[in-house]
């Protein structure tokens, strides 16, 4: 991680190997999502599948951090700002877990709680800063009642796209080209 002046690059390099798939499909769904560096440009793509069909109208897709890899000490910083290009429109989401979480290669994990920002994902190149304290805590999907973020110890970082119950569907995509505390 990089500090510059009052900020910190959270992903100074992207790396694919940093990040797993955590998809429906631990749950018997169908979707699918990848995450592919463009090194020249110097972003992440998160794209794949939403399957809604299988679980009935329900679908995720996820990419997240590989626990145990490294941590975010962020106490110092009020939030993040990220850049996103080539959106779909679609609603995405940004979430920091404090607990380590056990995953396996196919991508099962437990689930934890997470603070989550929902943001829709613009054709155009959008950069947004988010204060800590907008991050809702959510137990699988749902809001609920928590302690706010430690953001101190910051486990996991992970990209997400909902189906919102049969809302969306289909192929996403959305390019990230950083993501900065600040």
């Amino acid at each position: 991680m990089q500090v510059v002046g009052n900020e910190k690059e959270l992903f100074e390099k992207w790396d694919a190997d940093d990040f797993i798939a955590v998809d429906d499909r631990v749950r018997g769904g169908k979707s699918q999502s990848f995450l592919e560096i463009d090194g020249p440009s110097g972003t992440a793509r998160f794209y794949g599948h939403l399957d809604i069909k299988t679980l009935g109208n329900a679908g995720f897709a996820s990419q997240a951090t590989k626990s145990g890899r490294r941590s975010w000490n962020l106490s110092k910083y009020e939030g993040i700002r990220f850049t996103t290009l080539e959106g779909d429109n679609k609603n995405y989401s940004i979430s920091f877990k404090n607990t380590f979480v056990k995953q396996t290669p196919d991508g099962s994990q437990d689930s934890t709680m997470e603070y989550k920002y929902i943001f829709q994902g613009k054709p155009k190149r959008v950069t947004q800063f988010v204060q800590f304290d907008q991050f809702r805590p959510t137990y699988r999907g749902r809001v609920v009642d928590a302690k706010p973020l430690n953001t101190s110890d910051i486990k996991v970082i992970q990209f997400q796209i909902a189906s919102g119950f049969g809302q969306q569907q289909g192929p996403f995509s959305i390019k990230f080209q950083n993501i900065v505390a600040c």
